[in-house]
């Protein structure tokens, strides 16, 4: 099994896009969605509303199975999955994935199908993904927290948008002009803002207090929204960042191993064919021609809009040192400055 695991804009749809070209792979789109099955239906329909559903396209086959186990929602789970009643029902819904109706057996002789499942929501998760699944391999995409919140911010619509993964909820948000969004007008508009945040900070705030590296993790997440409780919405979005990145960098690390593949996504759009590559050596494969092709013609090679933006990043420097991201932008290799 391959796991990739990214926070909301930071090019995981690309990136499973890309490998969708692999028909080695099983590819299955945000299995943990709280509306699977709605996208899975609309995926079906004559004439899509969704602009991802062809994405949940491999979940058709399986359409009536998906619909018995889950209802209208996949299992709910905590931000633990250490003690949770929903951990054996949501180990049953992913491991289903791998069997038939979902992953039918390859027509070529000797062809092994592996499945794919791209993620937004398990950046808790990969201790439990790690004993669930303790063969897989998990990617983990990182993107310069500066382009992450450009894009949670911005639309090319002209909306400006903030997704707040921390409660795996978007809160749609028209506040003027998107090129604007930093010297005019993003810091005020998110309105009810203030009270997801803290519905946050309270899921944190009720994590059990052990001596566990996972935690810890949670116990430094924690600490870098507190600093920030008073800030603006986008320093707060840079500190969601932070706090997400760094619990799963460190937690699937530690659970994974060398089953673990750290990748920065503007090193995917610098030079795909490496990165690509880093990443088949790591599954023991080659790359095929359809995926390396797919990339150098479709990946977006632009990566610092918010650059383009007077203020930006100035305003930036002063939400990264708010948000303490320096040393995990250090780490990862990106220059906070």
């Amino acid at each position: 099994m391959l796991l990739l695991q990214g926070t909301f804009r930071s090019g995981t749809t690309t990136f499973f896009r890309t490998l969708r070209r692999d028909d080695r792979l099983r590819c299955f789109y945000e299995p943990l969605h709280p509306n699977l099955v709605g996208h899975v239906q609309d995926a079906c329909a004559r004439s899509p509303s969704h602009p991802k559903s062809p994405l949940y396209a491999e979940y058709v086959p399986g359409l009536d199975a998906l619909e018995t186990r889950l209802g209208t929602e996949p299992p709910s789970w905590p931000r633990s999955l250490a003690e949770a009643d929903a951990a054996p029902a949501l180990a049953a819904h992913l491991r289903a994935l791998c069997r038939p109706p979902f992953l039918e057996p390859p027509t070529a002789p000797g062809a092994v199908l592996v499945p794919f499942l791209q993620c937004n929501r398990a950046f808790w998760m990969a201790p439990w993904l790690a004993r669930t699944f303790p063969d897989a391999l998990f990617v983990h995409l990182v993107r310069d927290p500066r382009s992450v919140v450009w894009s949670q911010l911005t639309t090319s619509s002209g909306r400006v948008r903030m997704d707040w993964p921390l409660l795996g909820r978007t809160l749609p948000v028209s506040s003027g002009r998107s090129r604007h969004a930093f010297s005019e007008h993003a810091y005020f508009g998110a309105y009810e803002l203030d009270a997801h945040f803290e519905a946050g900070r309270r899921r944190l705030h009720s994590a059990p207090d052990d001596a566990s590296g996972e935690a810890a993790s949670g116990k430094a997440a924690l600490r870098r929204l507190d600093a920030v409780q008073e800030a603006l919405p986008y320093v707060k979005a840079l500190a969601v960042w932070g706090a997400q990145v760094e619990t799963c960098w460190r937690t699937a690390r530690a659970a994974f191993g060398d089953r673990y593949l750290q990748l920065r996504y503007e090193d995917f759009c610098a030079a795909s064919g490496d990165a690509l590559r880093t990443l088949y050596d790591a599954m023991g494969r080659s790359l095929p021609d359809a995926v390396r092709d797919y990339a150098r013609h479709s990946v977006d090679p632009a990566r610092r809009r918010w650059a383009d933006v007077s203020s930006g990043e100035a305003r930036f420097r002063d939400g990264i040192r708010q948000a303490q991201l320096d040393p995990l932008m250090h780490a990862l290799g990106y220059d906070p400055l």
